[in-house]
């Protein structure tokens, strides 16, 4: 009676299969996600935002920092820096948003830009405490890059190439530089664009990565959309990479099972619509 009770309580075939890893792929995921955000909420609370627009002459089409955040010029701007870490990050920003132009090499042309964080400098909009606040968000991101490079691996069989942090050094000291995921503004991106199939997850967390710009290979197309530069968009690149990270790999492990022919002919039989439910 007792061995016939075990069994009974033994978990099945889907259970084990199919239901256990994806739970528990989002348990991890869900733990993390408190972690790493509530971090990145702490951090943004010793921010000074201040409430005025920040108007950037300096590029051929002026731009208003913080049109789009009730006036609040500072909130945009740190958004827009956390994208100067490395170079693809930075090349992906000024392209993205016509804030650059391309040399004949290929090459970027960053001087507008240049002189126009200068001016922040030197105008004490840019301050120290920003730039501490921008090298945090980037420590922070360097944490969660293992757990992303190992779900890459798992998902693609190989670890996505990394690119060399930029250092910035000014009034305020050196800044060893480091990478956000470079998402694109939702705004000014149509909707035609915005899938939700597993392929156009895996392209669109892929984009976000950094490259190593246009010479990485021959037949590499360079898309430069529109970046975000929504300070609160982060907690969303945080939540990304973290899913990414715990609960793509088990879906995909998932997916081969339910994609095997042999086991999705018998589930037909049983029940046509039972692997779409």
């Amino acid at each position: 009676g007792a061995v016939l009770q075990r069994e009974r309580l033994e978990a099945g075939p889907f259970t084990k299969y199919i239901w256990r890893p994806i739970k528990n792929s989002l348990t991890e995921y869900r733990t993390a996600q408190i972690k790493y955000t509530k971090r990145y909420a702490e951090m943004l609370q010793d921010v000074d935002f201040g409430e005025t627009i920040i108007v950037a002459n300096e590029f051929d089409k002026p731009y208003s920092f913080g049109k789009q955040h009730s006036g609040r010029g500072k909130a945009e701007l740190l958004g827009a820096m956390l994208h100067t870490g490395n170079t693809s990050n930075l090349r992906k920003l000024l392209l993205g948003r016509g804030w650059a132009a391309l040399n004949e090499d290929g090459s970027i042309n960053t001087t507008a830009w240049d002189t126009f964080v200068a001016r922040m400098i030197n105008e004490g909009v840019l301050t120290k405490e920003d730039y501490t606040f921008l090298q945090e968000v980037w420590d922070l991101n360097e944490q969660m890059k293992p757990l992303i490079q190992k779900a890459h691996n798992d998902v693609y069989g190989y670890y996505f190439k990394e690119v060399e942090a930029t250092p910035t050094v000014n009034r305020y000291g050196s800044f060893r530089g480091g990478y956000v995921p470079a998402k694109t503004d939702p705004f000014l991106v149509s909707e035609t664009e915005i899938k939700a199939k597993l392929e156009d997850l895996r392209s669109e967390f892929r984009q976000s990565l950094p490259s190593t710009g246009n010479g990485f290979t021959k037949e590499r197309v360079e898309y430069n959309k529109p970046l975000s530069l929504d300070l609160r968009i982060m907690t969303k690149h945080i939540d990304d990479a973290l899913r990414f990270a715990f609960v793509q790999p088990a879906i995909e492990d998932v997916f081969k099972i339910l994609k095997n022919k042999t086991f999705a002919n018998r589930l037909s039989q049983l029940d046509p619509t039972i692997m779409d439910t």
